[in-house]
């Protein structure tokens, strides 16, 4: 019954790395021309000098979705830190925790992003990728807390 556990979590922890890949390759190859190094991994349009409220909704929409898939994710985490042993259960929660702080973060950027104006456009773009990479980074850490938690279960 372990073993059947141990491959069950394996194949959820594939299939969530499988998922952040494609997502990462879908922005990689949306097409969007200007893209910095930095922002390339959110697939975010680089600053210009004057941005078109076409090149405005799509970042929306962009960061819309990712915020939406981070909250599907937070959920993952927190079915995954329920099935977890004492020890295991309050590291895992503790760190979906941080995501969520995190999340909640990026949410709040999003909401001043969206009611900004023109002219404020460009510095609350910045403050809002500059969420996004925390809130990313703080995801590699929680899936890195899940896979630690779940080998040392495991031995």
């Amino acid at each position: 019954m372990k073993r059947l556990e141990s491959i069950i979590t394996v194949i959820f922890l594939l299939m969530v790395c499988v998922a952040s890949i494609q997502q990462a390759q879908s922005w990689n190859n949306d097409g969007v021309v200007g893209v910095t190094a930095s922002n390339k991994q959110f697939g975010l349009p680089q600053p210009a000098t004057t941005v078109t409220e076409q090149e405005r909704e799509h970042y929306q929409r962009r960061i819309a979705k990712s915020l939406a898939e981070f909250g599907g994710r937070l959920k993952t985490l927190k079915t995954e830190s329920e099935k977890r042993g004492t020890k295991g259960r309050t590291e895992l929660q503790s760190t979906a925790r941080e995501f969520e702080n995190k999340l909640t973060v990026a949410q709040q950027q999003f909401e001043k992003f969206r009611s900004a104006r023109a002219e404020a456009w460009e510095g609350l773009k910045s403050k809002m990728d500059a969420a996004m990479a925390d809130l990313n980074s703080s995801y590699e850490r929680a899936t890195a807390q899940a896979k630690q938690s779940r080998s040392e279960r495991l031995s």
